[in-house]
């Protein structure tokens, strides 16, 4: 026999989940929930990275940050809630925009909630997928044409505006060591970044650099590419193909990698 008391009970803590989720109040959403939680956004998480499961409530933290760094809400409005003692099913819809992109989607959901002594055990929500995944995917088109634009102004010798491209605390990986040669390894920053191009000035001469093919996923761009390069300081000529990875949020760079034949730079730089 059914237990009005006990869904009476149960819909009121899915209303204050709710409650503590629009507030921000992730350590107090994160105590209505039980330690084993099974949380999932049914879907394809290669398709959208808030899409799967996620376990316990490391994993739900992990779901909050994850979401915070997609997308933001524009609206959010729970409609229904209706139960069944151990099950709560909340309707109702939202409205997101997606931060790499600045796409927005407006969909409906059914969350289904799972309850055991107070707490949720196991979270799943459905809702429309494609309209979620278009408007994060256009995301990947807006960083091609990012890249694509850094390489532009890279090609004429505007590097002010491939510095403005980047976030101010951004990652700078050329392959290898500076040791052996000035423009590899890693650094940090724009003036860090800055001080790549000014070595790269100093050091080499291109005979060639040709980006041939972009490709994105998420909030990487991976292009690939082939260059022709005289060290200055020898001489010396060679010739690679090269990978750069761009890591990409809120339309600035915040990762670059570079990955190419240090081999090559290292003998180039030797008399």
């Amino acid at each position: 026999m059914l237990n009005p008391d006990k869904t009476a009970a149960n819909i009121a803590i899915v209303q204050n989940c709710f409650a503590l989720f629009g507030a921000g109040d992730v350590p107090g959403l994160l105590a209505q929930l039980s330690d084993d939680i099974h949380w999932e956004a049914v879907g394809d998480r290669a398709l959208f990275p808030l899409f799967g499961v996620w376990s316990g409530k490391a994993g739900v933290t992990d779901f909050i940050t994850t979401l915070g760094a997609a997308l933001r809400f524009l609206a959010y409005e729970p409609k229904h809630f209706y139960g069944s003692e151990d099950k709560v099913f909340a309707m109702g819809s939202y409205t997101v925009e997606m931060l790499g992109s600045g796409q927005s989607a407006t969909a409906d959901w059914t969350m289904v909630f799972t309850l055991r002594d107070g707490l949720v055990t196991d979270f799943r929500e459905f809702t429309d997928g494609s309209r979620i995944v278009a408007a994060y995917r256009a995301a990947e088109t807006a960083n091609i044409a990012l890249v694509q634009k850094v390489y532009g102004h890279f090609a004429k010798g505007e590097i002010d505006a491939v510095l403005a491209a980047n976030d101010p605390n951004i990652e700078w990986i050329s392959g290898g060591s500076r040791e052996d040669f000035p423009t590899l390894g890693a650094r940090k920053g724009i003036a860090g970044a800055a001080s790549f191009f000014k070595d790269v000035a100093e050091h080499d001469e291109f005979t060639s650099f040709e980006p041939r093919q972009m490709i994105a996923m998420g909030d990487t761009v991976v292009a690939l590419g082939h260059y022709g390069i005289t060290a200055k300081a020898t001489g010396k000529h060679f010739e690679s193909d090269w990978a750069h990875a761009f890591t990409i949020r809120n339309g600035k760079c915040v990762k670059f990698q570079e990955y190419t034949d240090t081999a090559a730079f290292y003998k180039a730089g030797r008399a």
